[in-house]
């Protein structure tokens, strides 16, 4: 079973707490425990305990959905380059902070990069992610781009390949 760090969960959480009566209804029971323990930002939690947080805020944040995850990603990322990850913002180009992100809050799967010797771009490859889903895809996809923006370079991310529709893995490039 793959696992998510705390300090990823703590965000869908606060959002929850904040929509308590809400959230009650669409969580399961087994997950409204999240909406009165302490989150310990340290350590490690089931990612599908993080993908039915995720799943609930869908149900009761207005918007359109993708929108929604987008903003989620952004938002993991800011975060976690303002606080206890910030040094990782200033201290290499964005793919090697964007990998050492992932790696700080995922115990499953790898997420690469390389430059691509003919086109230029930084490709990112997220392989052998325990928990694939539309929901992780598109707020990974965010968070690339907005890690890729606070490391100080433009441009943006396009998602190329995803395991969901049969790729080996899923793949971000930059332009």
């Amino acid at each position: 079973m793959s696992k998510a760090k705390g300090s990823i969960l703590v965000g869908a959480v606060k959002a929850l707490r904040q929509r308590k009566e809400e959230a009650l209804a669409v969580l399961p029971e087994s997950m409204h425990r999240y909406l009165t323990d302490r989150i310990l930002m340290a350590d490690w939690y089931p990612q599908e305990d993080l993908l039915a947080l995720i799943r609930a805020l869908m149900k009761i944040i207005p918007g359109d959905p993708d929108q929604v995850l987008r903003g989620m990603g952004a938002a993991t990322a800011r975060e976690l380059g303002d606080g206890v990850y910030s040094n990782l913002m200033t201290n290499s180009g964005s793919a090697s902070t964007t990998f050492a992100l992932w790696s700080s809050m995922h115990d499953s799967g790898t997420l690469k990069s390389r430059r691509d010797a003919k086109t230029k771009e930084i490709v990112f490859e997220l392989v052998d992610f325990g928990s694939p889903s539309a929901e992780m895809c598109a707020i990974t996809g965010a968070f690339i781009q907005e890690s890729v923006r606070m490391s100080g370079h433009t441009g943006t991310v396009q998602k190329t390949s995803c395991v969901l529709d049969g790729g080996a893995c899923c793949r971000w490039t930059t332009s």
